[in-house]
Parts: C-alpha cells; structure tokens; sequence
C-alpha cells in the first residue's frame, strides 16, 4: 500500500498543475488513447497471467511467464494491423481526428502492460511485493514528471500520451532488472515450444472463462467514454475523464494492492473450500470505502438504483463463489 499510496499523491499533487498545462480536449484525446488500451490490454495476455502464481514448479510458472510474453507480442501486432488500416475510421467516429495519430503506439502501450502484468505476478508468487511498490513509483514518477516537462513546450495531448509510455517502459524495466538479478537461471533458460503447449493447455480455463469477464467488465468503465466522445466530442471526454479519476481515487489507495496479496494467498489455498467465504469477507469489509457505494446511497439518483445494483452484485458473487474452484482447479 505504500508504493500505491505514493502514486496517488503524486497524482494529486500533479493534477493542479496539468490541468493548467492541458486543455479539457488534451485530456480527452489522452482519455480517449488510454480507454482503447485499457480494453485490449485485459486480453493481451489472454487472461493466463494470473495462472502464474499457481504451479508448484517454478519452471512450469516460468514457461507461462514465456507464454504471456509471445502472446502480448502477438496481440500488439495484430492491433497494429488493425490501426494500420482503421485508424481514420476509429479517430472518426470518436469524433476526434486528433487521435489518429497517436493510435501509432497502442501496439506498444499493450505490449508493455501485457508484460508488466505478467512480470507482477510472477513478483507476487515470489512475494517481492516492495519490488512491484518501485515499479509502480518508478512509473509514476516518469509519467507525471514527463507529462509536466514537456507540456511547459509541447502544446497538445502528445505529451500526455507520450509520459504515459515512457512511464510504462521504465515500469517494465525496474521488474525485468530485479527478475533478471534473481530468477535469471530459471526463467531464461531453453524453453520448448512442447512445454509451453502444455501449460497453456493445463490452464485453458483462464482465457475461456477469465478473458470474457474481464473484457465486459473493462468495457462497461470504458463505453461511456466512447458514447460521449461520439456524442459531444474529446472537449467533453476530458471533463468526464478528470472527474471519473477523482472519483476513484480514495479505491485506489488500497484496492490493488489488496487483490494482489489475496490472489497470492487463494493461489496458495487453492484447495480449500475456505476461499470463497474468505474472497466474501473480504469484499464486504471493503466495499464502505467504495465511492461508488456512496454515490448509489446518497448521489441525486441514488435511492433509484441503489437496490438495483445491490441484486446485481449478490447474483455475480453467488456466480463467483460456484465458479471459484472450477477457475482455480
């Protein structure tokens, strides 16, 4: 919780001062880049990152760790295909020819976080929980301060996009230095194409069942800023973006890093049948410091759809708690 607690306040104490330097349409077309991303990069790995923390070997967790890395190369060329040829259309239909661009460098913006996602859990297998704080601080630091230093002489949403991948580099970086100082030996070593057809189908279950879930649930935080972009434009986007930022600030600050040592802890539990009371207890414990559960119960529609949501949310973890073993198994 350190590392990301530095993080936020870092992004607090930038904000006032790159909302000076950028106009509500910089941030829209910067919105707008990191939503496209976001949506891809939940399957760039094809959800098998997770399956990291879970072989007892470490050699069948390093051949995943291998198979998550062909795979996001594979997905960050087949989306630069797809910008090669639509990029005028996406940028179009956002109403925002700015973008295209920028839509360049989405290969590589999912290709790294498809790499630093899996470069994490192999960290979190291994327990190095302070190395993923100096990543995430690292990436932190060098997004906010290139953001900062370039908008005092670049106009435009360049320098937003652009701090966003020099932050993602250095990121990946920090993780691949500390994996390469102490696991080097285990994880580049020969690798078979045998071995890693193997792992990938002992964990098929990761992709079929995660990948679909992950994708709906990105999407649902990320059509709104496609919906209004196309309605409004990238001047409005930008309004909504810095609002929805601020809004999920106060999760922020603990969530990750509690889904990164509970998923370590289930990895570790996988068998016992104490893991879905546990994923409960926990959930209920967190979800006060939801902002969201606030703005249900006490925003101007909140009575509205507050008992709406609350069905919802007991239907999916009654779903989870039945799928729970079938995933881990």
């Amino acid at each position: 919780m350190t590392g990301t607690t530095i993080c936020q306040i870092l992004i607090i104490v930038a904000s006032p001062i790159l909302t000076r330097l950028y106009s509500p349409t910089d941030y829209g077309i910067y919105a707008l880049f990191i939503s496209i991303t976001g949506v891809l990069a939940v399957v760039v790995n094809w959800n098998y990152e997770p399956a990291i923390l879970l072989p007892q070997d470490d050699h069948q967790s390093a051949d995943l760790l291998v198979l998550c890395t062909i795979i996001a190369l594979g997905m960050g060329g087949v989306s630069f295909i797809a910008v090669l040829f639509f990029r005028h259309q996406i940028s179009t239909l956002m109403k925002s020819p700015e973008l295209a661009p920028w839509l360049w460098y989405v290969s590589l913006s999912i290709f790294l976080s498809g790499l630093f996602k899996a470069l994490t859990n192999w960290s979190t297998r291994k327990k190095r929980f302070q190395e993923q704080s100096i990543a995430n601080v690292s990436e932190s630091v060098v997004r906010i301060g290139t953001q900062l230093t370039s908008g005092m002489v670049l106009p435009g949403s360049g320098p937003l996009i652009v701090g966003q991948l020099f932050g993602q580099m250095v990121g990946v970086g920090v993780l691949v230095k500390k994996i390469w100082d102490d696991h080097k030996n285990i994880i580049f070593r020969r690798v078979s194409t045998k071995d890693l057809w193997h792992q990938a189908t002992v964990y098929k279950k990761f992709p079929l069942l995660g990948s679909w879930a992950g994708l709906a649930n990105t999407l649902a935080h990320q059509i709104p800023i496609w919906f209004i972009a196309f309605l409004y434009g990238a001047h409005i986007v930008g309004f909504y973006a810095l609002a929805n930022r601020t809004i999920n600030l106060p999760a922020s600050f603990i969530s990750d890093s509690f889904s990164r040592v509970f998923f370590e802890r289930a990895a570790v539990e996988k068998e016992s049948q104490a893991v879905p009371s546990r994923f409960l207890k926990r959930f209920s414990s967190l979800c006060p410091l939801s902002p969201y559960c606030h703005l249900f119960l006490y925003g101007p529609s909140g009575p509205r759809y507050s008992l709406w949501y609350l069905a919802a949310s007991g239907i999916r973890l009654v779903q989870l708690q039945q799928l729970w073993p079938l995933y881990l198994g």
